[in-house]
């Protein structure tokens, strides 16, 4: 993630985003972090969670979840943002856990089912946490529709820059 440093644009958030584990780890980056770079790592099924431990070393101001595409039901309670109360939707107070999921099917010739209790289910540990939730994409009715409804809403948050 580091690499990106060099090739942000200074006045706006930026994101950082690593499929595999962060290379990152152990070196000399925690000095030079740039405030407006946002780490992710995805993480589409459980088996990938264990990702979550080292993005939560990484001091960036904000850091997210790319659940894209979602496979299987994950549970993320344990790495995500917790509310302190501050009231507002999404989260504003400082914490050290993951801001922000996104979640979303898979799309194309061969793409794999996502059922979309998977998608309620992340939805509602970002709810019960304060961390913002996007529903990127899903295919409804053979046709891939982006920022779909899902229970009556368009759940299309953005982490507040902390």
């Amino acid at each position: 993630m580091a690499y990106f440093a060099e090739h942000i644009w200074p006045k706006q958030a930026n994101q950082a985003h690593r499929r595999t584990r962060p290379r990152v780890m152990g070196g000399t980056w925690e000095a030079v972090w740039p405030a407006n770079v946002w780490a992710g790592t995805s993480v589409e099924s459980q088996r990938y969670v264990p990702r979550l431990a080292c993005l939560l070393r990484v001091p960036a101001a904000v850091r997210f979840i790319s659940a894209e595409p979602l496979l299987e039901d994950i549970k993320l309670r344990d790495y995500l943002y917790k509310c302190s109360g501050c009231g507002e939707k999404p989260c504003t107070c400082k914490g050290l856990a993951i801001q922000w999921v996104i979640a979303g099917c898979e799309s194309g010739p061969r793409a794999r089912t996502m059922d979309i209790n998977w998608v309620r289910s992340l939805r509602d540990q970002c709810e019960q946490s304060g961390a913002a939730f996007f529903f990127k994409q899903a295919i409804i009715n053979g046709k891939k529709v982006s920022t779909p409804v899902l229970d009556g809403y368009r759940w299309a948050e953005f982490p507040h820059a902390l």
